[in-house]
């Protein structure tokens, strides 16, 4: 039963608020606007709910999306009319690529003042027809006409939002909607099962049994975990799994704390273009690859699918099928399946005895330990500050529940941080990999886990959100937001400089752009700030920032032309054709005889 659902009459504003803090919700993000004044008000006079007032719309949906990746549960935000709908598209979109759910309420003009002829473009104040263009972005998207159909839509937004394959949903409310009376006790609501909404997500006994089969006969398996994982609340499965068999785990960047303390020794770092080079050797090796939760997009396989773990039975594990559909894998085993029920019915049928895999394990450490997950710096200035040594650093001094939160386009060192520890967890959305994320992604896990913040973000991308360092500030929030300075935008400078001979555009102060001096925007805000411009203070720095409860800002002074190290680059050949090569060869690359005794394994069946 929501709260006031016992009422006679109940305006639907207060309803709405009234079945969010039903779905146990304690926390939504929200910018102010005329169009969504009656929900407004309703929240105001709801004291369950606590409300984060944003600077921008944008920020706003970024925040209930890493609320939402912290807790596994809806995060929720209210935007008003028009601008404020199309100011979070940005947000939706990165959602909906990673199947993050998310609740969006918009306002909207009264229903007699919407458009309906066709060649008129508007009709009400800021009235913007957002449903349409959200519906291709989102699971569910609907305007509630009438007051009476409040429920049977709230019902069906969560449910859709936070079953099979999860993603963001769009509940638009006209002012007069919002402001009509109902009686919650004649309200229909969603009954999922009858409306055939509910799809089997178990996996085939017969793709179960040849799994198996082949699990039997396999000298070389590797488990490649992905973010399937963890939206399916599969995480202890997933470890027991892993315990059970002893098969070594690699994973993509967004699950790199999947396993931790003890489990730990069976994880072998993160697999694809820019990852760790053990990683990548162990998946090239392998006979036999178990893919669960995985969309194996082209920055994990490298552009090139059929030569990922070319010599393996591969086992693809995912619940969306057309995820499995777009692979260029032939002789893949694909099983469209939830990742927790695959694994709950792997360990109901798993057979002993399992193969001795003590051999493949000891090559796999033996990679781990060749190839540290240290980065790779060579600076002209010995005295330089080392980014790779900044995030160690970082993962040295993290507390327990602490949280890290990355930027998707910058501050890639952070996947160096060689151990993840107990109940520490990383935040990181690759999927669309806009600039400006992480600060407010960042916002919305540390409301969600209460506890110390990490943020890790280029200069550039810190940009394109920066408002939101005054929503740090109004309500104290315990972040800390490292910055990798270089005054400009890294990649875009790398790309020119290598793809169009040094022929720069709008990448750096010379090309036409400048940003502002963060320590003066860290006073105007109200926020700490250090600063470490050469390698002795970093230490000193990061142990200062992590022991202080102040959100604070640390600014790492680097050089344009760091690199991203090891990562996929396109090599000459004997004949000077360039070419995109195999997934173990990242850049800086081996001399031809370690990478051959590195392969040799994979030759000696």
């Amino acid at each position: 039963m929501y709260a006031d659902e016992g009422a006679a009459h109940l305006k639907v504003s207060d309803f709405v608020v009234s079945f969010v803090e039903s779905q146990k919700v304690k926390d939504v993000f929200l910018l102010a606007g005329g169009g969504i004044m009656h929900l407004l008000d309703s929240l105001a006079k709801n004291d369950a709910i606590r409300k984060y007032y944003n600077l921008h719309e944008q920020a706003s949906g970024f925040c209930a999306d890493g609320y939402a990746l912290y807790t596994g549960k809806p995060g929720v935000c209210f935007v008003t009319t028009g601008p404020g709908g199309t100011n979070t598209i940005t947000a939706v979109t990165s959602s909906y690529i990673d199947s993050t759910p998310v609740v969006y309420f918009s306002g909207q003009v009264r229903t007699d003042t919407i458009t309906t002829i066709p060649g008129v473009r508007q009709t009400g104040a800021q009235e913007a027809d957002i449903i349409s263009i959200v519906t291709p972005i989102t699971k569910y998207a609907v305007t509630v006409l009438k007051a009476d159909d409040i429920r049977y839509h709230l019902e069906k937004a969560f449910f859709i939002a936070t079953h099979e394959r999860p993603g963001p949903v769009w509940i638009e409310i006209p002012l007069d909607v919002q402001s009509a009376e109902i009686d919650p006790a004649e309200l229909d609501g969603f009954d999922a099962p009858v409306e055939g909404f509910i799809k089997s997500t178990a996996p085939r006994s017969s793709q179960m049994e040849e799994l198996l089969v082949e699990l039997k006969k396999a000298k070389r398996p590797v488990i490649l975990v992905g973010s399937g994982v963890r939206l399916a609340n599969s995480e202890e499965a997933l470890r027991a799994f892993v315990r059970e068999t002893g098969i070594p785990v690699v994973s993509s960047r967004r699950m790199r704390d999947i396993l931790k303390d003890d489990d730990e020794r069976f994880y072998f770092g993160c697999v694809g273009s820019l990852a760790d080079r053990y990683a990548n050797y162990v998946v090239q090796n392998s006979d036999l690859l178990l893919s669960i939760g995985s969309g194996l997009r082209y920055y994990l396989t490298a552009y090139n699918d059929a030569n990922f773990a070319p010599n393996a039975k591969r086992f693809i594990v995912n619940i969306a099928e057309p995820e499995l559909e777009k692979l260029h894998m032939d002789g893949a085993v694909l099983i469209a399946a939830d990742a927790k029920e695959f694994l709950l019915a792997a360990l109901e049928k798993l057979k002993y005895p399992l193969p001795d895999w003590s051999v493949w394990i000891k090559y796999c450490n033996s990679m781990k330990k060749k190839y540290p997950s240290a980065g790779v710096w060579s600076p002209e200035d010995s005295n330089a500050v080392n980014p790779y040594q900044v995030a160690h650093l970082i993962g040295e001094f993290m507390g327990d529940g602490d949280v890290l939160v990355t930027s998707p386009s910058a501050f890639a060192y952070v996947f160096s941080i060689p151990r993840i520890q107990k109940s520490q967890r990383v935040i990181s959305h690759i999927g669309l990999g806009s600039m400006g994320t992480a600060l407010p992604e960042a916002i919305g896990a540390c409301v969600a886990s209460g506890a110390c913040t990490i943020v890790c973000e280029g200069d550039g991308s810190l940009q394109h959100n920066i408002q939101e360092l005054a929503t740090v500030r109004r309500y104290n929030l315990p972040l800390k937001i490292v910055v990798d300075s270089n005054a400009g935008y890294r990649q875009i400078h790398t790309m020119q400089n290598t793809h169009f001979k040094g022929r720069l555009a709008g990448c750096d102060e010379e090309s036409g752009i400048i940003f502002p001096d963060l320590k003066l925007l860290s006073d105007a805000y109200g926020l700490k700030y250090a600063r470490i411009d050469t390698e002795d203070i970093a230490e000193d720095a990061i142990r200062d920032m992590l022991s202080n409860p102040e959100p604070m800002i640390v600014e790492m002074m680097t050089p344009m032309d760091v690199e991203y190290l090891p990562v996929m680059k396109s090599k000459m050949d004997a004949n000077g054709v360039m070419s995109t090569p195999s997934l173990e060869l990242l850049f800086p690359f081996l001399p031809d005889e370690e990478h051959a005794e590195n392969m040799k394994i994979s030759n000696e069946d």
